[in-house]
């Protein structure tokens, strides 16, 4: 099947940590990659493994941060900034892995799609077709 093509949310009702995946071709579905980050438990089911790559990232993007600090006060001043964009950088790369796993195991398992879609994060954005929408069709 592969990794499902993930793209960030533009819309101004999604929030900012928002992937939008198709599950179907016409309908779209919006993950928020945030909550889950900040809720890793959530993903126990999924793979314990994965919540132990995401936990040493998040160690790692720490230590770099106290290295900045402490670079900055023995060595230049301007030491932490590479340190800092480091960590962002990784940051962001945990954040990631979390939404492509997610969105996997939500096209891959029903019991991952529900279990996501009660747990709030994950929800229909609009169908994407006309034809997909019962209101319209009824009109």
């Amino acid at each position: 099947m592969g990794a499902p093509a993930l793209r960030t949310s533009t819309d101004g009702e999604a929030p900012r940590g928002a992937v939008l995946f198709n599950m179907s071709p016409d309908q779209t579905w919006v993950l928020d990659a945030d909550f889950l980050y900040r809720k890793l438990d959530r993903l126990k089911p999924i793979g314990a493994r994965y919540i132990t790559w995401i936990r040493g990232i998040n160690l790692t993007c720490d230590l770099l941060l106290l290295g900045g600090v402490l670079s900055s006060f023995f060595l230049v001043w301007w030491s932490c900034i590479p340190f800092l964009g480091v960590a962002c950088l990784l940051r962001a790369a945990g954040r990631r892995m979390v939404a492509r796993l997610a969105a996997t195991a939500a096209q891959a398992s029903t019991q991952t799609f529900l279990d996501l879609y009660n747990t709030g994060a994950l929800w229909l954005n609009q169908p994407t077709s006309l034809s997909s929408d019962p209101e319209r069709r009824l009109r």
